[in-house]
């Protein structure tokens, strides 16, 4: 299903809104205030992060989770996050309904973190990876993001948005350019890269593999009721029951 509104609203949703809270407390606290001031070692990152060696050999399961709120010192790298958590995230809110987004945010986070730690395991297999590798932390909200921005594009799809904030085009087109740019990303640079193209990635896997099973129990609800001769209503990725 897709959806094309009149007119943006900048309005911040209450989900979006204590998400950005978290994760800027997170971040001022932790990483600026208690990590860079008493620790100066990246220990949060490696107690918070999601450090592959650590969920597979020490079971620190919580990882899994946290990684997602724990964001670099780089002021950009939240900003950047929280900002088109703000742009994409708030409408997808307000058509979802509060729980169903939130549900559909923390199932990216932490599909996008399975995903990691199965193909770095896996890697080695094919190429010889760096053992360190499994050592580096994985953090920011990046995963669920690029969920969002899937979801984003497939209901608004005929949404103009500003690529670059220069170039006008439809939202399903930004969203396709987007993948093509990380999976490209991911090809030519490999691990090695700073930014984790292969979490951005994952997060457009996991919401089109979330949105499809949601999307698959409701129609067989539908087809379930409708056997039983009761009458129903198609509700598929939008909150329209209200």
């Amino acid at each position: 299903m897709r959806y094309v509104s009149q007119m943006y609203d900048f309005q911040l949703s209450p989900i979006v809104k204590s998400l950005m809270l978290i994760n800027g407390a997170v971040w001022f606290f932790l990483v600026i205030f208690l990590q860079k001031l008493f620790f100066d070692n990246n220990s949060i990152y490696y107690f918070l992060g999601l450090v592959p060696f650590q969920v597979l050999d020490h079971f620190w399961l919580w990882q899994i989770f946290t990684y997602m709120f724990v964001h670099s010192e780089s002021v950009f790298h939240i900003l950047f996050n929280m900002f088109a958590l703000w742009m994409f995230g708030s409408e997808l809110e307000r058509f979802w309904g509060s729980k169903f987004f939130i549900s559909y945010y923390l199932v990216c986070g932490v599909g996008v973190a399975l995903i990691y730690i199965l193909v770095l395991n896996l890697i080695p297999l094919i190429y010889p990876l760096n053992p360190l590798q499994l050592k580096i932390p994985l953090i920011g909200a990046s995963g669920s993001i690029f969920g969002i921005l899937f979801a984003y594009g497939m209901i608004f799809s005929e949404r103009q948005i500003l690529f670059m904030m220069l170039f006008p085009m439809k939202a399903i087109h930004f969203t396709l350019l987007i993948g093509v740019i990380e999976f490209v990303s991911l090809i030519n640079n490999g691990m090695g890269s700073s930014i984790s193209h292969l979490s951005h990635l994952s997060g457009f896997i996991v919401g089109f593999f979330f949105l499809q099973s949601w999307k698959n129990i409701q129609n067989f609800k539908i087809r379930s009721r409708r056997r039983q001769g009761r009458p129903t209503f198609l509700k598929i990725l939008r909150n329209e029951d209200k």
